[in-house]
């Protein structure tokens, strides 16, 4: 029922005349000086509601006939479209108004296939059936799907998934008809990304096409809500950037994806900076804080852009509140702190070589103690397979508790990899032979390869658990070690020399379950939903873990090739665009001759490297 102001009380003939009527008793006034009889006032009640089923009805018929010559297309897909009449249409929701305050804040427009235009602020009433009820949306069933499968990925699922919105219940509750905007963005945002999910297991064009329409409207919404003084501060608001932001991180399709992904990470970021230290009033915005911490160290690792002064502050205050794991919160600090170092040389704001060898060592040697440091809960277990399996790089693996440690300790690993990297740059400046240095250089080369071999094969060793073939309490159940209990001192240089044993000495193995292998297929949604749910949650913590492999100095041809195929395995069986760009990047990568160069410095000193990685 359309909404078409406030009912007036008065009488029928002030009504006719357009006067204000005053409601006298037993007649008003403005009838009695016209001599006239007042016909009484109307009731209220009687005008809540009214039966509008004739209007919408003929209204349909006569959109229907100017659109009768538009036949309705098949999916190409051969999908089976799941509303009552074959065609999706938008929910009615109304355009953002314009606000008089320019705010420094705004999300980036999507690409044009992503756009959203809505016509007389209404429903688009081409696909209603006029022999069906009037109040029945045929684009209710897109918008149930893709909450149903927003909440079984990003809220019910390991709490190590990334991201996590098992917080989102405590501001927004999936209505049946949002009433004001901030209920309409976080409802289009997570019926956007669930849309987009659902797609890519689908292979369903159409569910994706509905997805960038709901995207569209939270994108608009949500920009409205960033130039007002006010909205811009609400916890709402601030969910409704992140669910932009993850929709933007999962459903590219181009190449500007991840710029998009970052621009909306930005964004985010300044609006943390807006809203200041009364975020942490609220669970949940502690909680997408948090979230956002993430989410910024990802695009700084990546960018090489150190983290924003307004997160790091933000994030300092939030310590003084003492309800953060500390473990965690030092290992963030200290990743931020290698971030901006590798920033400052980049930029030669750090000009001395000796000064910045001193630093690397430095931050080297605190991610050693970090790592050492780890709880037990937070260490993986030491895993020996039967037999080659295609997920597997070695013929061991590393088995975490859950999402969250592995992703710890991948970031940790990526960054160690990354500060490697510039030890080596600056042992080796000024020089095209590295065999050419003296006896101290060439074995602190040797040293920085080798470590970085360790850390290489460490990322690749938790690869399987990504691809859900192994878990954890399998691991326990059949009494692998942990890392800490036996140190894999060797099994990096030598793999096959070492097992894992009982205790009274036997090698213990797993066998990992049939695998069919993705990687030469270009078809997304082939796989069981049980298994896209893992692999989906777990994807896009692995994909830059194995770019910063794959573009290392000591990644074998052997192990681009491993990162390759891995990479478009994710994008094979999950649609996850981003995966298949990185294994592009990884693919484009000119070999180098570092590995042979550690092959001729083989037998350096190196007993003070650590044995755990």
């Amino acid at each position: 029922m359309p909404y078409c102001g406030k009912p007036s009380k008065g009488c029928s003939n002030c009504r006719q005349r357009k006067i204000k009527c005053d409601e006298a008793k037993p007649g008003c006034t403005q009838c009695a000086k016209r001599k006239e009889d007042c016909p009484g006032y109307r009731n209220i009640v009687d005008l809540m509601f009214r039966d509008e089923s004739s209007h919408v009805i003929q209204k349909a018929k006569k959109t229907r006939r100017k659109s009768s010559s538009k036949k309705l297309q098949p999916d190409s897909e051969g999908a089976t479209d799941v509303s009552s009449n074959g065609s999706p249409t938008p929910q009615v929701l109304r355009e953002p108004t314009s606000h008089p305050v320019d705010y420094p804040v705004r999300l980036e427009q999507p690409m044009a296939t992503n756009s959203t235009t809505w016509k007389d602020d209404t429903l688009d009433v081409s696909a209603i059936d006029p022999d069906k009820p009037p109040f029945e949306n045929p684009a209710a069933p897109y918008q149930d799907r893709g909450i149903s499968f927003f909440f079984s990925q990003y809220v019910a699922a390991d709490k190590g998934c990334f991201p996590n919105y098992d917080f989102i219940s405590d501001l927004w509750k999936a209505p049946m008809s949002p009433e004001n905007d901030d209920a309409v963005a976080i409802t289009a945002g997570v019926t956007a990304v669930g849309l987009a999910g659902l797609s890519k297991m689908t292979g369903c064009k159409k569910t994706m096409d509905r997805a960038r329409q709901d995207y569209g409207v939270a994108l608009n919404l949500t920009n409205a809500a960033l130039q007002d003084p006010v909205e811009v501060t609400k916890d709402t608001t601030m969910l409704a950037v992140l669910l932009l932001g993850t929709y933007e991180f999962m459903s590219g399709t181009t190449p500007q994806t991840i710029q998009l992904w970052q621009k909306h990470v930005d964004g985010a970021a300044a609006v943390a900076g807006i809203r200041g230290t009364t975020q942490f009033r609220t669970k949940a915005g502690v909680r997408m804080f948090l979230l956002l911490n993430h989410s910024v160290l990802l695009s700084c690792m990546q960018t090489g852009f150190p983290m924003p002064r307004a997160i790091l502050d933000l994030r300092k205050e939030l310590e003084k509140l003492n309800i953060l794991n500390k473990t965690t919160m030092r290992v963030v600090g200290h990743l931020s702190d290698t971030i901006q170092l590798r920033y400052d040389i980049k930029t030669r704001a750090i000009t001395d070589r000796d000064d910045i060898l001193k630093r690397l060592y430095a931050l080297e040697a605190d991610f050693i103690t970090i790592v050492a440091g780890l709880p037990g809960p937070m260490r993986y277990r030491i895993v020996h397979l039967d037999q080659p399996h295609p997920t597997a790089f070695d013929e061991y693996c590393h088995v975490h508790p859950g999402l969250t440690q592995m992703s710890l300790w991948n970031v940790i690993r990526t960054m160690r990899i990354l500060v490697q990297e510039s030890i080596i740059e600056h042992l080796t400046m000024g020089t095209t032979d590295p065999l050419a240095l003296d006896l101290a250089a060439r074995t602190k080369v040797f040293r920085a390869l080798h470590l970085q071999r360790k850390l290489i094969h460490g990322v690749l060793a938790s690869v399987p658990q990504h691809f859900g073939v192994v878990n954890w309490l399998d691991s326990v159940a059949a009494g692998c070690p942990e890392a800490v209990e036996r140190p894999l001192s060797d099994a990096i240089s030598t793999p096959k020399s070492t097992s894992s044993s009982s205790e009274d000495g036997s090698t213990i193995r797993i066998q990992l379950p049939s695998f069919k292998d993705t990687s030469h297929t270009n078809q997304p949604g082939g796989h069981n939903a049980a298994r896209f749910m893992m692999l989906a949650t777990s994807s896009n913590m692995i994909v830059w873990p194995l770019h910063t492999v794959g573009t290392a100095r000591m990644c074998s041809a052997q192990v681009r090739t491993y990162a390759v195929e891995r990479l478009e395995s994710i994008y094979a069986e999950t649609g996850f665009h981003q995966a298949h760009e990185v294994a592009n990047m990884v693919r484009d990568r000119p070999d180098e001759r570092w590995t042979e160069v550690y092959s001729a410095l083989a037998g350096a000193y190196v007993d003070d490297l650590p044995t755990i990685v």
